[in-house]
């Protein structure tokens, strides 16, 4: 049987990976805090919600591919796939997508997840962002 906060976690993946975000921004707390994989922190709800939405602009197809979960009460840490595909005005073309294995950690308080925090070498996405900036 799944801990309540892996089911939380899990429908928070379910919701980015449909890129609901509605439903998104039922499972984040208000105080929510995302750390990135460079170590950026970026605090509340509301700007989560406009990343999410920016992100989702930039990478149309983006998943998160979950595999092995790990948890401690309200700690979730799972180990998975992200995968995307930038999109350059028309043009999301197989050679822009990428892959990474990643890590991500979550902290659920009363349902909702107030942390997410995701470790990975982003150096492929950002190989991409570079060659599309030219």
């Amino acid at each position: 049987m799944l801990s309540e906060s892996i089911e939380i976690v899990i429908r928070f993946i379910t919701a980015i990976n449909n890129q609901n975000l509605d439903s998104i921004a039922g499972l984040l707390s208000d105080d929510h805090n995302f750390t990135d994989s460079l170590g950026n922190v970026f605090r509340g709800k509301e700007i989560m919600i406009k990343g999410w939405k920016n992100y989702f602009q930039l990478f149309p197809d983006y998943k998160i591919d979950l595999g092995e979960v790990y948890s401690n009460e309200n700690k979730v840490v799972f180990i998975g796939k992200a995968s995307g595909t930038y999109k350059l005005g028309e043009d999301s073309s197989s050679r822009n997508h990428w892959e990474i294995n990643a890590a991500w950690r979550a902290l659920v308080v009363d349902n909702k997840i107030k942390e997410w925090q995701v470790f990975g070498d982003n150096k492929p996405v950002y190989e991409i962002l570079n060659e599309n900036v030219r």
